[in-house]
């Protein structure tokens, strides 16, 4: 019988004071599998795919086995483990989008519509440009098995959607799939199995922890505005303006809600304003 491509038995890992990150995992994953692990902010996801993937922790111990076509997984094979890191801003090494991609992407290029950035700087793509940007590299034929560490994170609907559409198209291709999210953002019945990351138990932060309570703002002045823009133009050298004309106005207690699609600017506007 055929073993799985990649199998996880007893996998788990704990900090180096002994409390738990994650407890014991077991799965298996044949070619064009794909599992979806869910969980809320520290339950051990990004900790379970850079064990898997063999990238040390300083904090971090691991136990158990992974095995790869039946036998472990040595740092050659974690190697040909690609992995989509969460923090898109840490993933490019190259200069422009067409360079990161390499000339092989073309499918990955149309499924998640990127011809429209290639010729771009990865520096100047939003956070959910450049998440796009390292799925579609993840995707290169190097990589029989892939890890994505929350990849719709910073994504829009329409991109999520493109987004589960390549995987789907992954699979089809015989790549199995390791893919991270925080539970309901996708179908789970879009993927092959689903496993539920529970948050471990820490002593003494727990509900009655006392981190003290919020008094009142002394530093603000809630008289007038704190915060003015003014038909502002906002790009990066050398390109057209991303923002035009913005005028804005904040007094002390409001908030201002920005809203809209990847590469629309949002970010662009805080690091302005910064």
């Amino acid at each position: 019988m055929t073993p799985p491509l990649l199998e996880i038995r007893n996998f788990e890992c704990k900090t180096k004071q002994g409390a738990a990150v994650f407890t014991p995992l077991e799965f298996s994953l044949f070619p064009g599998d794909a599992v979806l692990v869910e969980g809320g902010s520290g339950t051990g996801k990004s900790s379970l795919l850079f064990g898997i993937r063999g990238i040390p922790l300083s904090d971090r111990k691991y136990a158990g086995d992974v095995l790869f076509n039946g036998k472990p997984a040595s740092s050659g094979d974690r190697k040909r483990f690609g992995l989509v890191l969460q923090n898109p801003h840490a993933q490019a090494v190259s200069t422009l989008v067409k360079e990161e991609l390499g000339e092989d992407a073309g499918e990955a290029i149309d499924i998640l519509d990127l011809r429209g950035i290639l010729d771009a700087p990865v520096r100047s793509l939003s956070a959910g440009q450049k998440h796009l940007a390292s799925i579609a590299a993840a995707g290169r034929g190097e990589f029989p098995f892939i890890m994505m560490d929350e990849p719709f994170l910073y994504l829009d609907r329409d991109n999520a959607e493109r987004a589960l559409r390549f995987i789907d198209h992954l699979r089809n291709k015989g790549k199995c799939l390791i893919v991270t999210s925080h539970p309901g953002i996708v179908p789970r019945k879009d993927f092959t199995t689903a496993i539920e990351m529970n948050p471990p138990v820490l002593n003494g932060m727990g509900k009655d922890a006392n981190f003290g309570e919020a008094g009142e703002d002394r530093f603000v002045d809630k008289t007038g505005a704190l915060l003015e823009l003014e038909n502002a133009d906002i790009g990066y050298p050398g390109f057209p303006a991303v923002l035009r004309g913005l005028s804005v106005s904040l007094k002390g207690g409001e908030e201002l809600w920005i809203y809209g699609g990847n590469g629309s600017g949002k970010t662009t506007l805080l690091k302005a304003i910064s």
